[in-house]
């Protein structure tokens, strides 16, 4: 066992780095970090936040990330925790009388009409009469729908094709996501949950990824290959790139 806040500290100390500076590269809110290095865990907004801070926090300072983690859960056994059972709810049978007597009206109803067909069917027109039918009007036609014109052939397809979909797998993921370059219109901003994903269809994408192995990102069908820690990358129809952190 290690003092897990006091590493952290000496290593961004020892770097040169200023909280504020740490917090701008990692998108971790100062207040999160001094948090971490200080241990005061009950000052994060959740287990499954924490361990992310933890893991991303220690990558960036280029410590075993993993090492860390793992004291995390050792202190705390976040993953031993049992999920609660959810709760059993209590069905009432119900009484069968209602349908019983839905049955014989029904029935009933039915009985009736045979009846009254078999009366009408049996009696016939009085003679001398002829018997008129009335002939119904017929419907008038719908109103002609002007034809609509069809979108262009695998307009639609192509798009879904090239689109970028990004999903949180094993634990949280903060991201950001610009159009065509860092100082792009931004797109989305945020922490992915584990199993929520984000789809963007724009042809070239800049991104900074704070837990890149909490990630999977795919495009056209095909994966894409995520850099191991904290970074920036470039996504366009060729591929990935990984860029310098600025």
């Amino acid at each position: 066992m290690f003092e897990l806040g006091s590493s952290l500290r000496e290593t961004r100390i020892r770097r040169g780095l200023e909280l504020a500076q740490v917090a701008t590269e990692t998108r971790i809110r100062t207040r999160y970090l001094e948090a971490l290095e200080e241990e005061r865990f009950d000052r994060l907004p959740g287990s499954v936040y924490a361990r992310g801070f933890v893991r991303s926090y220690a990558a960036y300072l280029g410590l075993d990330a993993q090492l860390f983690l793992e004291e995390y859960d050792a202190r705390f056994k976040t993953r031993d925790e049992p999920l609660p059972a959810p709760a059993q709810l209590e069905l009432r049978p119900r009484s069968p009388r209602p349908y019983v007597l839905a049955a014989i009206a029904l029935l009933l109803a039915l009985l009736s009409a045979v009846l009254a067909w078999q009366l009408s069917s049996s009696s016939s027109p009085r003679p001398g009469r002829p018997q008129v039918t009335p002939v119904a009007a017929a419907p008038a036609p719908p109103p002609a729908t002007p034809p609509q014109p069809a979108p262009p052939a695998g307009r639609t397809g192509t798009a879904a094709a090239a689109a970028l979909v990004l999903r949180a797998t094993r634990g949280p993921c903060w991201l950001s996501v610009r159009d065509s370059g860092e100082q792009g219109r931004q797109l989305f901003e945020g922490m992915l949950a584990p199993g929520e994903s984000r789809r963007f269809g724009e042809r070239r994408l800049w991104l900074r990824i704070g837990a890149p192995w909490n990630l999977l990102a795919s495009r056209g069908g095909r994966s894409l290959s995520l850099p191991p820690g904290v970074a920036n990358v470039l996504v366009t129809s060729s591929g990935i790139r990984t860029l310098a952190l600025g």
